[in-house]
């Protein structure tokens, strides 16, 4: 039995992807579930569910951490626990130095689950064992063919990340999916979304068939490609691009 501790849906997508019958899924909110995943097994994160993991973390049971970084708990468990993986979560796959991951705090040989996108992860990875999931595309649920058909009314679409400065385009006749972190997200006169309130983000843009507009974020690299979008403006920083090699090939640099 493994448990995996998910923070975003990437991780939470891999988990569902490769779970077996008795492993765990720990969130941390239940915004990440959506309306046609299987709820077995499947809990909030919590002060109960923190002394399940101690108890784990002595009896071996196999914890897989997205990151631990930020959490002091997260950072203990890593210490002190006797079977460790990790699991994606981001673009940390593709960064040169990871933003979240503490490089030398790394378990050298341990399980890494990531999705294969065909594009090769940046060499820090090559020091554990890859376990490359599948990233297929799904057909839309009922609810995101009705969000589709009202941000398609719109000449554009800016999925709200790092690198797009708003007030550039605010002529524009364009509605805004909004960056799931209410602390990342900028003052502005478009209409909103909430990220959440769609079930598969990327494949309900891809169909939209307007201009689609993403800074940098796994979002981006998955509409590039995966669904190989042609009206796709992708918008990444100099550092980025510099830590992010990936970028130089796909994304248009913000001047």
């Amino acid at each position: 039995m493994k448990c995996f501790i998910c923070f975003n849906k990437i991780s939470y997508q891999i988990a569902m992807r490769v779970r077996e019958k008795n492993d765990l899924i720990i969130l941390r909110n239940r915004r990440m579930i959506s309306q046609n995943d299987d709820f077995l097994n499947v809990y909030i994160y919590g002060f109960k569910i923190k002394i399940l993991l101690i108890i784990f973390s002595f009896l071996g049971m196999e914890i897989i951490l997205p990151h631990w970084k930020e959490s002091k708990f997260l950072t203990w468990i890593h210490k002190f626990s006797r079977r460790i993986s990790y699991l994606e979560d981001g673009l940390d796959t593709y960064r040169t130095k990871p933003k979240n991951i503490n490089l030398d705090e790394l378990r050298l040989g341990v399980k890494y689950y990531y999705f294969n996108l065909n594009i090769p992860p940046e060499p820090w990875v090559n020091k554990l064992k890859k376990f490359p999931v599948l990233y297929h595309k799904e057909n839309l649920v009922n609810s995101d063919r009705n969000w589709l058909k009202m941000i398609a009314e719109y000449d554009c679409i800016f999925i709200e990340s790092p690198g797009i400065n708003l007030n550039e385009y605010k002529d524009l006749n364009a509605v805004i999916i909004s960056h799931p972190n209410k602390l990342k997200r900028e003052v502005c006169d478009f209409d909103r979304v909430a990220s959440n309130a769609i079930h598969d983000l990327e494949a309900c843009v891809s169909y939209a068939q307007t201009t689609v507009i993403v800074g940098c974020s796994f979002t981006a690299l998955l509409l590039k490609t995966v669904y190989a979008l042609d009206n796709l403006i992708i918008h990444a920083s100099e550092q980025d691009q510099k830590n992010i090699p990936i970028f130089k090939k796909f994304f248009r640099e913000k001047k």
